[in-house]
């Protein structure tokens, strides 16, 4: 009995497979089945990151230079920015209020960027460096400030991973933004939180400093991954290559990263050869 199962669901399998790579053709459309290799797909993203440009940033030095409250007294907008494939996006990230620290990102660029494939999910590296602290905190209105003061953020190997399940929107390569993951990978460090004579007052204010300063990383990082302007750029880069490299002009239907990573499309077209 069990050698007749494993025949069976080989013969299951083997059709399958026949069908995947042969596509079908009923109803007046051809629908066209796609296995492009890992090496291939991956290796085009990796090489259009290396155009990569991103910068996060939401400081200046100048105090009220252009807000008047207290918790935003070093903020400034929209001075965060992406250029890729010859788009560019200014964006904003905001100050995160922790009581009572407002904190802020300090000049963070992308030094380089990296694209593999995990559990069927595309991964994508960045890993972040600041020519000083990464993020700055300022203490306001509360009477722990004059001990506590504005403290520097270092972060070392500060590596954001990003994972995203592609989809297909309107024929076309993009990703899901209900099921984003995002995880940082990197040793935080708050100056004078270990070695000073009021360090224990980090210990009140900041009890959890380190997975609350992650944590706000993580939050902006889905915002701004769930920006349609954000997907354009990603699904600009992703159609280039399966159009003008694989020659894939039908509409696409569905997509989808098998476990070894390669990248599986289905594709559509009227054809009236088919039969009704």
């Amino acid at each position: 009995m069990k050698t007749l199962f494993f025949k069976k669901a080989l013969i299951v399998m083997l059709l399958s497979l026949i069908l995947f790579l042969s596509g079908c053709c009923e109803d007046g459309v051809r629908t066209s089945s796609h296995n492009i290799p890992k090496n291939d797909w991956i290796g085009v993203l990796n090489f259009a990151l290396a155009d990569l440009d991103f910068r996060i940033n939401n400081y200046t030095s100048v105090k009220y230079e252009n807000y008047e409250d207290q918790e935003h007294a070093y903020y400034v907008s929209n001075d965060c920015s992406i250029s890729l494939l010859g788009q560019s996006l200014n964006f904003n990230i905001p100050v995160q209020r922790y009581e009572p620290l407002s904190i802020y990102v300090v000049d963070i660029n992308a030094q380089s960027a990296s694209v593999n494939t995990t559990e069927g999910k595309l991964q994508i590296s960045l890993s972040m460096e600041s020519n000083g602290p990464e993020f700055w905190t300022n203490c306001v209105s509360n009477a722990g400030c004059f001990a506590i003061g504005n403290r520097n953020v270092n972060i070392e190997d500060f590596v954001i991973n990003l994972r995203v399940q592609p989809i297909v929107e309107s024929g076309r390569i993009t990703y899901n933004t209900e099921n984003i993951e995002i995880d940082i990978d990197s040793e935080i460090r708050v100056s004078g939180c270990n070695d000073d004579l009021f360090a224990f007052l980090c210990d009140i204010f900041m009890p959890d400093r380190e997975n609350t300063i992650k944590n706000s990383i993580s939050f902006e990082f889905e915002k701004f991954m769930k920006k349609e302007e954000i997907r354009s750029i990603f699904s600009n880069a992703i159609m280039v290559y399966i159009r003008d490299v694989q020659g894939i002009n039908e509409e696409i239907v569905s997509a989808g990263i098998a476990i070894n990573g390669n990248l599986l499309i289905t594709s559509e077209n009227l054809d009236p050869t088919c039969e009704e």
